[in-house]
């Protein structure tokens, strides 16, 4: 069963997520260590002998983390990334049915700072992403990808499980539909363009079809997250960026620091329920302050 249900997770990270191949395997991997412990040593972790999937909680995968960091030495960057992995498990388990509830879903990585540094990119390389004019449905659904990366800072597994969109240029709001909740965005008079130019050739190709996906090729049929990602993250090499959509959100929320955005409009245009380690996107003489403060102040200092 457990072996059937992390293949069927696999899947759903490269049809789904549009994951790169080394992340789907660090999954898989992380998943599949973690399950294998339950197996071997449920007690270790505080289950019953008898457990199930729905019977793992936030506690036993606390114990399973603290054994990496001190049986197994791991390092802050490699628990997060172990806690990245099990969240997503969990969150795909819940979306099969496979679970009632995501135990994970408010469990959260304890890196330090340093290491979750946002990636670097000059604001004038993101610009020049928006420089072609599109003249293929191709052209303008890449630039409509980038701008809800970067422009509307969507995540990326938003992006991917976009079902519609309505674009309203004299109120500069775009409608997005997704697969739980619908979004009502401000967007710049270049952004909106640049949407409704992808919705109108979209429609053009679906030819009115009901229950056509929202990311298209020129003859309707859908387009795979891991296309899409393709596409974004060759675009970004070809202007001297690395990484791909998560990456540009990332660089969005830096540059918007770097212009003045003061922190609590960040966590508005990032969505974030909490404002977690948003400081970390603070221009460098602010990380400064943060640094001295997290040095020097008894209140920051962890018991």
């Amino acid at each position: 069963m457990p072996s059937e249900i992390i293949n069927e997770y696999t899947r759903y990270l490269q049809a789904e997520k549009g994951a790169a191949a080394a992340t789907r395997q660090g999954y898989r991997r992380a998943v599949t260590a973690f399950l294998a412990l339950c197996a071997a040593r449920p007690e270790a972790l505080l289950l019953p002998p008898e457990w199930t999937l729905e019977r793992i909680d936030k506690r036993a995968v606390e114990v399973y983390l603290n054994y990496l960091r001190r049986e197994r030495g791991w390092r802050p960057a490699s628990i997060a990334r172990q806690v990245t992995a099990l969240r997503s498990f969990f969150t795909f388990l819940q979306r099969q049915g496979h679970v009632a509830r995501n135990p994970l879903r408010t469990l959260q990585p304890d890196v330090p700072p340093g290491e979750t540094a946002p990636p670097l990119g000059d604001e004038s390389a993101v610009l020049r992403l928006f420089d072609a004019v599109p003249a293929t449905l191709a052209q303008a659904r890449l630039l409509a990808l980038l701008e809800l990366g970067y422009g509307l800072a969507l995540r990326p597994s938003q992006i991917y499980l976009v079902r519609g969109m309505s674009v309203d240029l004299r109120r500069g709001v775009v409608r997005i539909e997704l697969a739980e909740e619908m979004l009502a965005l401000q967007a710049t008079p270049g952004g909106l363009r640049r949407l409704r130019d992808y919705v109108q050739r979209r429609r053009r190709s679906v030819k009115g079809r009901a229950g056509a996906p929202f990311w298209v090729d020129e003859r309707g049929r859908a387009v795979k997250p891991a296309s899409l990602a393709r596409a974004a993250a060759e675009a970004m090499t070809a202007v001297g960026l690395s990484g791909g959509l998560r990456h540009l959100r990332q660089l969005a929320a830096r540059h918007f620091r770097e212009r003045g955005g003061d922190v609590r409009s960040l966590q508005r245009l990032l969505r974030a329920k909490r404002l977690g380690r948003l400081d970390r996107y603070e221009p460098p003489s602010a990380r400064d302050v943060v640094a001295l403060f997290r040095l020097a102040h008894p209140r920051a200092r962890k018991p």
